[in-house]
């Protein structure tokens, strides 16, 4: 048996890099996932860690596209891959991957070389269920946006359901957490 992975996630959306952590530490295969949320010590932390992958957001704060090459002249040996909301060369990576629909089936499929279809169906499953409360916090917050015309029991309704609906969120991430908890 190889030894498991070591991945240093450079994601700047704490949503996403918290997803993509837990995609990738509910692995068996993966030891350790670092997750940081901009590149500014990200050569450092690629020295101190030594990792095996890297995953890095190209629009991340301290210029991923710079980052990037010097990941690659640093750590030759790492695999690198270019996980961007835009379609843009990355000459330095292993492997580019444009965020949407099929990103974590790629990164899967990227990092282990086959796509573990039970993962991705429970983070298609994840999303979705994110989609209500977010939904709903969100048309929440346009009324908000108008609460001149609310009426003092209006607006303590808007909040409760702001206020529910985050919860909501929050059991969907306890839940999906506990239930992609890695084997002991």
């Amino acid at each position: 048996m190889t030894d498991p992975l070591k991945i240093l996630v450079i994601e700047d959306d704490p949503g996403l890099s918290q997803l993509v952590a837990m995609l990738l530490g509910s692995d068996p295969r993966v030891g350790e996932v670092v997750v940081m949320n901009d590149g500014t010590d990200a050569l450092t932390k690629a020295r101190e860690l030594q990792p095996d992958v890297v995953v890095l957001d190209t629009g991340v704060p301290g210029d991923g596209e710079v980052i990037g090459p010097k990941l690659r002249e640093t750590l030759p040996n790492i695999r690198l891959i270019s996980f961007s909301g835009f379609d843009r060369p990355a000459p330095w990576a292993d492997v580019r991957i444009v965020k949407g629909g099929d990103a974590a089936e790629q990164l899967t499929t990227a990092i282990f070389g086959v796509a573990k279809e039970s993962d991705y169906d429970a983070v298609r499953r994840f999303l979705h269920d994110l989609r209500n409360p977010l939904g709903a916090i969100l048309g929440f917050t346009h009324l908000l946006e108008d609460r001149g015309r609310l009426t003092d029991e209006q607006l303590e309704q808007v909040m409760a359901g702001i206020k529910r609906s985050a919860l909501r969120m929050s059991e969907i991430l306890d839940s999906f957490s506990e239930q992609h908890k890695r084997p002991s």
